[in-house]
This record gives C-alpha cells, structure tokens and sequence, in this order.
C-alpha cells in the first residue's frame, strides 16, 4: 500500500494559496512597524532630514532684513578739534529680501520632497529585499521536500529492482532524478544567501527574523485611480516643480540684484564751537557688472528645468499605468492558479506515485511528470514573488508607499 501522507503533498499543502483576509493583522502590523522604523533609522534619512531643518533655518535667515545700519564717529585734531558721530543705512529699496525668501522657502519645499523620496526609496528597497529572501525562503523548503521525495522514489526503485519489478536503467534514472534534486536544492540554498546579504546590508538579521510577508499584497487598496492627482503628488514631481519655482525665483533675485539700493545717512558732530549736521545719499553705480549674464544663465537654467520635467512627467505616467497593469495581470494570474491549477496538482500528485508502484505507468512518465508538477509548484511560488513585486512597483509608481504602511500599522 502506498503511504498517504506523502511528503510533496504536505509542501503543497504548504503553498496552495490563501485568501490575503486569512492573513494575520498582527503580523501585518508588525511588518509596517518594522518598515518603518528601519526607515527612520536609516542613515541616508537622516541626513536628508537634516538638510531639510538647514533649509528651513536658512528660511528664517532669508526674512531677516538684508542690510544692518553703519555707526561712523570722526575725530579730527587740528587749529580746531573736529568731532562728529553718523549713522547710515542701506535700504532694500527693491524689496530684494521678499524675493530671497520666496527663494529658501522653495528650497525647503525642494528638501522635504527629497526627504519624502528617500524615505520612499528606503522603504521599497527594505520590501523588494524582503520579498526576494521570503520567495528565495520558499524555494529552498521546497527544494528540501522535492529532495525527500526523489530520495524516496530511489530508495523505493531500488527494492523494486531487487525484487525483480524493476530493471536497473530505471533505477539508474530514478537515482539521477534525485541527484538533480539535490543540485537544484544547491542552487536555491545559494540563491537564498544572494538575498540574504542582500537584506543584511539594510538591517540587522535579529531585526527582520520574526517579520514575514502577509501571503498576499492587499488588492483592496486599489480602488479608483486618479493618475493626475498621484503623478502630481510622486516627490520626484514635487521636486521637479520646487526646482521651477525655485528656477523662477533666482531669475526675480539675479533681476534685482541689477537694481541698485541707496544707502542714506545722517552726521551729528561739532568743530569747534560750532555744530555740524549733515545728510548724506548714496547709490552704487553697477557700471562695471550689471548682473545681465546670471539673468541669462537663470533663464537658460529655467527652461533646462522645465523641459527635464515635461519629459519627467511623460516617464512617470508611463510608469504608473504599467505598473498597475502588470500588478492586476499578476493577480489576476494567481487568483485563477487559486482556483483550479493548486487544487489539479494536488489531485495529480495524489495520485501519481500510486500508478507508478501499481506499474501502470512506467519510470520514466513517473519521473517526468514529477519533475513536471515540482517545475509548476516552483513556478506558483515564483508568481507569488512576480504579484508582490507588481503590488511595491505600483507603490512605487504612486508615491503610496508611506500610506500603505501607515495604514498597516494603525489596523
């Protein structure tokens, strides 16, 4: 009698899919929070995030006035004793102080999308890895289970043969079936330590060894697509636009610095026994630079800006639409394996190594539908991998990503 409860039946058991409802709440959360706090900590977020506070005191500097009043006292020693004290003051007669602040505060509007985008950047590295070690996890215990099998199935031809059921060409081949199982189960061990120091070098192994991936992305997520309103919101976008903005403001700024400002003064003093009083205007004569070429060079810069974010734009709406069609393709894909294919390869095998030890079928079909069915058990894991992938590409896309964890988190 053959033995029910055979080892590939339990690895498929282990992998016929679930409906991502099924999957735990808390381990979602802790997945979030996980996420986000390696994000946090990240050394490239914090010095992103300190940039953003320099901005921001350069802000505060930029709407400060422009010029400090001058303190002059004269002292003169002759026939009469000449005394006098002045004060002057430039003024920012142009309003160039309004200008140079509109400039810092698109400066901080440039640093906080920086900082969005390298959080983001962060984040999708941090899950692609996770994702690429949690697939790579999976094709090793399967490759362990396909090896138990074809160990079994040798083991098994080689009392068939003894007993004279069996001739010794199937049991060579029975014997090299299972030789390859143990190099493709090589394989795996060394594609699993590809994705694991890929994993190390962003976290520490104690930090992610009890975080797993729900068994699906959440579909739900994706309701009605606004791409105008998402591709205007991605921080590369916000960047783009701050770097316009801030293009235009340094035109206003290179302007008026070809505006002079007068500096007016009054003096108060005495020469002998009389009292001096006097005012005083000055203005700079802007002969020798008349600031004309930073205006050229602005402009030229402001349209370099604005074509790179035309063509920006066109990149990330492409992005955007495919990425949501290769996510909803996966699912759809995984969605019908669910439904028919998990539930046809575990009737097939169930009854595969029956006709093989009843010799209805000879070695050689046996061998090569097993290999058939362990391919397509590989190749559902692999889809798994391709669906998650699909769903951070779209976060990606989207610019979601910090929603989608804060949302896990708070459930």
């Amino acid at each position: 009698m053959p033995d029910s409860s055979l080892p590939l039946v339990l690895c498929l058991f282990a992998f016929l899919p679930v409906n991502a409802a099924a999957d735990s709440s808390a381990a979602a959360t802790r997945l979030a929070a996980f996420i986000l706090r390696t994000v946090d900590a990240n050394a490239g977020v914090l010095s992103a995030r300190a940039a953003l506070e320099a901005a921001s005191a350069n802000e505060r500097a930029k709407q400060q006035p422009l010029h400090n009043p001058e303190v002059a006292i004269d002292l003169q020693q002759a026939m009469d004793t000449t005394a006098s004290v002045g004060i002057s003051q430039q003024l920012d007669w142009h309003d160039k102080r309004t200008a140079g602040g509109r400039l810092a505060s698109q400066a901080v509007e440039l640093a906080a999308a920086q900082l969005h985008k390298v959080r983001q950047d962060m984040a999708i590295t941090l899950l692609t890895a996770m994702i690429n070690h949690d697939i790579a996890r999976e094709l090793v215990a399967s490759a362990v289970e396909s090896e138990r099998l074809l160990r079994r199935s040798a083991a098994l031809a080689g009392k068939r043969q003894a007993a004279g059921d069996l001739d010794h060409s199937s049991l060579k081949l029975a014997r090299l079936a299972l030789a390859e199982a143990q190099l493709s189960h090589a394989d795996s061990q060394f594609a699993l330590l590809d994705a694991r120091q890929v994993l190390l070098a962003l976290v520490n192994e104690n930090a992610f060894a009890a975080i797993r991936l729900p068994q699906l992305p959440p579909a739900a997520v994706i309701a009605a697509v606004d791409s105008e309103q998402l591709i205007h919101q991605l921080p590369a976008t916000r960047m783009a636009l701050a770097r316009i903005a801030s293009a235009h403001e340094q035109v206003r700024v290179h302007r008026l610095a070809g505006k002079p400002d007068p500096t007016i003064g009054v003096r108060l003093g005495r020469e002998g026994a009389d009292l001096l009083a006097g005012v005083s205007v000055s203005m700079p004569m802007l002969i020798r630079n008349t600031y004309r070429a930073e205006v050229d060079a602005a402009y030229a810069e402001l349209l370099e800006l604005e074509l790179q974010a035309k063509d920006k734009y066109q990149q990330a709406h492409a992005r955007l639409v495919t990425s949501l069609a290769r996510y909803r393709l996966a699912e759809q894909t995984w969605r019908e394996w669910a439904a028919t294919g998990a539930s046809a390869l575990h009737e097939q095998q169930a009854a595969l190594q029956q006709l093989w030890q009843a010799g209805d079928i000879s070695t050689t079909d046996y061998l090569r539908q097993l290999e058939q069915m362990l391919a397509i058990q590989n190749a559902a894991t692999e889809l798994r991998g391709h669906l998650w992938r699909s769903w951070v590409e779209w976060l990606a896309a989207s610019g979601r990503v910090d929603d989608w964890l804060l949302k896990l988190r708070s459930e």
